[in-house]
């Protein structure tokens, strides 16, 4: 009989002690965590942070954690040591609150014995982060993404060996960062209402170890950026990036400059354009968000810009700055490889305002579609045989059409281009603002049509101008006052080409582009100065003749 009792008591005995263990654990861990919790307020990162931690939540047995109001605040008496021991040191000026956040799946037991965090899911509500930092510019590249996301496991995980998080979502976030570029340069970045998702972040303390996330999800209302010594801002609305769906999205893009017309040609003293620039939606597709991680490569498929508007005001006052970089020096001064497959302007207007003593002159391109294929500095993908290629089309002062064909080797090591152009159904007095030949005036006539064809090698444009055209009178003026000079300007009307046109070739007049650009000279300016060198002779083969000071 007692040998029975034996049979049932021994494994109830068994079971008795394995639930009393288990409770065991569960309560002294339960007050371990408790207790870690507690102590947390007394907690300090690298002796520079307080952490502060409200009403926490702790089950056990699914490792469930909840915390409330969780503050981060910089000690700023040791801050202000540390920066007398280490002047060259900069740690940030961080202040952080978080209304809530919810741990699941905790595994407690890896992280007393192994100081390895391990959780299925991590919830923040609420964040609300203000910094204050200093670029660190004893990187070779300062602005390299790699070398900066190295350093977020110190921030990401200051007491882990391991961080595991399969899911991770961040609710109504807003930040404030302010960043010193240079002495007395500061930058400020500000998100608002930010929701971000992501599956899977693995970091350990070995930087090839490193896994930031297999999936990312982005939306932010509103996003700004303040630079250039608080000069210059650039804003979106809207903001949304998938990593899956290597797609972002933003509305309402705009640049706008923080200084007046006045005091940018002020402080600038040469002629360089002052910029603004919106636009209702820009969206990026193919967006290789691990090859950007890693390699520092900007690869995209296609980046449509829809409806923008693009403002330029130029004081044709000021002197000529000493030299105007090119397309192709300014890619080589781009030390980041990108490619973009495709880029595609709709509906845009650009608007240049030339700035003249007495008055301004208005120049617009209206509805214009663009299509540049083969953006890129990839020497894989850009050459001399697969160029940067524009198409484009558009409306010069929302009336006359206008296309262009151009080919831009971007990573050529001179200034090479090809280009067409085509323009139709022009009164000509609508060049006057486009004249630099400030002697001359035209007065009336019609452009029916006008084909350009230019090359440009090392710099040298060669080409033909073919204008059609009818009725054409034109005035010259006096060099000092502007005035009409009356029978100079009548000897030019008996000169001049009053009628081109195919349809009477003995008459007809095609104009030779010759010109070599000078080191003041930028992109566009040029080649509207090439293509007056083929234009003034179809007008008047005799008209240097005409202007000239003798006559």
């Amino acid at each position: 009989m007692k040998k029975n009792r034996l049979v049932w008591q021994a494994p109830l005995l068994a079971l008795m002690l394995f639930a009393l263990s288990i409770l065991s654990i569960h309560y002294w861990a339960k007050w371990r965590l408790q207790q870690a919790v507690a102590h947390l307020p007394e907690k300090t990162i690298n002796g520079l942070y307080h952490i502060k931690v409200g009403n926490s939540y702790l089950n056990i047995w699914n490792g469930e954690w909840v915390i409330t109001e969780v503050t981060v605040q910089t000690d700023t008496a040791a801050w202000l040591t540390f920066r007398t021991q280490w002047p060259d040191s900069f740690p940030p000026l961080l202040s952080m609150t978080l209304k809530g956040m919810k741990i699941g799946n905790f595994n407690w037991i890896e992280y007393f014995y192994g100081r390895e965090v391990h959780v299925r899911s991590l919830e923040i509500e609420s964040p609300v982060i203000t910094a204050f930092t200093k670029q660190d510019t004893s990187q070779h590249d300062p602005s390299n993404l790699r070398s900066q996301l190295l350093a977020l496991p110190e921030l990401l995980a200051p007491f882990t060996a391991v961080l595991h998080v399969r899911k991770t979502s961040i609710n109504d976030a807003s930040i404030h960062l302010r960043t010193i570029q240079a002495p007395g340069d500061t930058s400020f970045q500000e998100i608002q209402h930010a929701d971000l998702y992501i599956k899977d972040t693995h970091i350990k303390r070995h930087p090839e170890e490193i896994t930031y996330c297999k999936e990312l999800e982005l939306k932010a209302a509103h996003v700004k950026t303040v630079f250039r010594r608080n000069t210059q801002m650039i804003e979106w609305e809207d903001f949304k990036f998938s990593k899956k769906g290597r797609l972002f999205s933003m509305q309402h893009f705009a640049f706008t400059p923080l200084r007046s017309e006045q005091a940018f040609f002020k402080d600038i003293g040469v002629r360089k354009a002052y910029f603004k620039f919106n636009c209702a939606e820009i969206v990026g597709r193919g967006f290789d968000l691990d090859r950007f991680i890693r390699y520092n490569y900007l690869y995209m498929d296609s980046l449509r810009v829809q409806e923008p508007v693009m403002h330029f005001t130029i004081n044709k006052m000021l002197p000529l700055p000493y030299r105007k970089l090119l397309p192709h020096e300014m890619v080589a001064r781009i030390e980041n490889t990108f490619h973009i497959g495709t880029v595609v302007v709709k509906d845009g207007d650009i608007l240049l305002t030339n700035r003249v003593p007495g008055r301004d002159f208005l120049i617009s391109f209206n509805h214009s579609y663009i299509t540049a294929t083969n953006f890129s500095n990839d020497p894989l993908m850009m050459d001399a045989r697969n160029p940067l290629d524009i198409r484009a089309e558009s409306r010069l002062m929302n009336q006359s059409p206008i296309q262009l064909t151009m080919h831009i080797p971007l990573r050529s090591e001179q200034f090479d281009a090809d280009y067409t152009a085509t323009i139709e159904a022009l009164p000509l007095d609508m060049l006057n603002p486009l004249l630099d030949h400030k002697r001359l005036s035209i007065k009336s006539g019609y452009l029916q049509s006008a084909e350009i064809k230019s090359v440009i090698r090392n710099g040298v444009a060669t080409g033909t101008v073919q204008m059609q055209y009818q009725g054409l009178q034109v005035a010259i003026m006096k060099k000092d006052t502007g005035k009409t000079r009356k029978v100079v300007s009548k000897i030019a009307n008996i000169l001049l080409n009053e009628d081109n046109e195919k349809d009477d070739p003995a008459n007809f007049v095609i104009g030779n582009i010759n010109l070599t650009r000078t080191r003041q000279e930028e992109y566009f300016a040029f080649l509207w100065h090439s293509i007056q060198t083929g234009m003034l002779p179809t007008v008047m083969p005799a008209l240097k003749k005409v202007m000239s000071p003798e006559s």
